[in-house]
């Protein structure tokens, strides 16, 4: 049951270690798809400035660039809060896990020990036999000569 909870841990951590990974890659990404919509709608900006064909087209293609790095700058914190959910998950993940590998080594350090005491019980518990039976024996010649003298006396 330990062994098996240690494993579900490991695959917790593991699971959330590639989503982390993976998250982190798609924030880097994002980051660097928000950086290049930035310098496009500065050299819009420019443009516009300058008073190079300030079109419709333009001022819309503009709008939508900056919605759309509005949107990336929305899900880059979305996916870093992320991150921080996901390695706090595996920092209790890791406290659970050593909790239990700790449980585990003193469990298994009880369960040794009660083998030894009833290894121990055991060795005593033949050792009386031993003396009973040997006892007994005895018990057995002595109360054969007893009544071999008892019976040489009524002779």
């Amino acid at each position: 049951e330990d062994q098996n909870t240690i494993a579900q841990l490991k695959n917790d951590i593991l699971r959330t270690s590639t989503a982390v990974e993976s998250s982190l890659i798609k924030e880097k990404d994002t980051k660097e798809e928000l950086t290049a919509l930035k310098e496009e709608i500065e050299t819009l900006r420019l443009e516009v400035k300058a008073g190079t064909g300030s079109s419709a087209a333009q001022e819309n293609k503009l709008r939508d660039l900056i919605a759309q790095r509005d949107d990336l700058a929305r899900e880059r914190d979305s996916c870093a809060h992320q991150v921080m959910q996901m390695r706090g998950d595996i920092s209790d993940l890791s406290e659970r896990l050593k909790t239990v590998e700790t449980e585990k080594i003193k469990v298994d350090g009880e369960v040794a020990e009660l083998r030894k005491e009833i290894e121990a019980r055991k060795s005593e518990t033949e050792r009386e036999k031993k003396r009973k039976e040997h006892f007994e024996s005895r018990l057995r010649e002595l109360k054969m000569l007893l009544e071999q003298r008892q019976g040489d006396l009524k002779k």
